[in-house]
């Protein structure tokens, strides 16, 4: 193998797939391909139903997003569920963050790791979580105490699922046995 020297040009990013762009002041979606291709769409082109349904089918999906985390924990999808409706019912449709500052990362782990620590509930949890800075949610993120909690969720959840899974269907026994051959 030929050793990478400094002056080898750093592995080049493939374009998106597909790319959305949403320009609220021109009532505009486009999508741009990554070979060059786009397509746009005018919200005025729209006949009345249409647009109702999109609107509709939007605040679905958002809605849906809001709880995708969850994990099960109904207490922890119903607050954010209620936090997006309060925010759009508030005209607010994009969560508060800094112009540029990237969206927080979900935090469905975090909030039961915050009830697994006896520190509040679910729904005190997801609260506090959907009004927290990106650095609050990164600092949380990093504290031992958090981290372990979260290990924990998560090697309950691959206990359960190693338990779901049929004997036929990549089981520890049946992965051994092909190895045994």
């Amino acid at each position: 193998m030929t050793p990478v020297s400094p002056e080898t040009p750093a592995e080049v990013k493939a374009p998106a797939f597909c790319k959305k762009t949403i320009d609220i002041e021109a009532g505009t979606v486009t999508w741009t391909f990554g070979n060059g291709t786009t397509r746009t769409l005018v919200f005025d082109d729209l006949d009345d139903a249409t647009k109702i349904h999109c609107g509709l089918h939007g605040v679905s999906q958002k809605g849906g997003d809001s709880y995708a985390a969850a994990g099960g924990d109904y207490a922890f999808a119903i607050a954010a569920l209620d936090a997006t409706l309060q925010n759009l019912h508030n005209g607010q449709f994009n969560a508060n963050r800094s112009s540029g500052e990237a969206a927080p990362k979900g935090t469905g782990e975090l909030a039961q790791a915050l009830v697994r620590l006896n520190l509040m509930s679910m729904e005190q949890a997801a609260n506090l979580l959907a009004g927290a800075d990106a650095a609050t949610l990164k600092a949380l993120r990093a504290n031992g105490e958090i981290k372990v909690a979260i290990a924990e969720l998560r090697a309950e959840r691959a206990r359960a699922k190693a338990a779901a899974t049929p004997a036929g269907e990549g089981s520890l026994t049946s992965v051994l046995a092909g190895l045994q051959g």
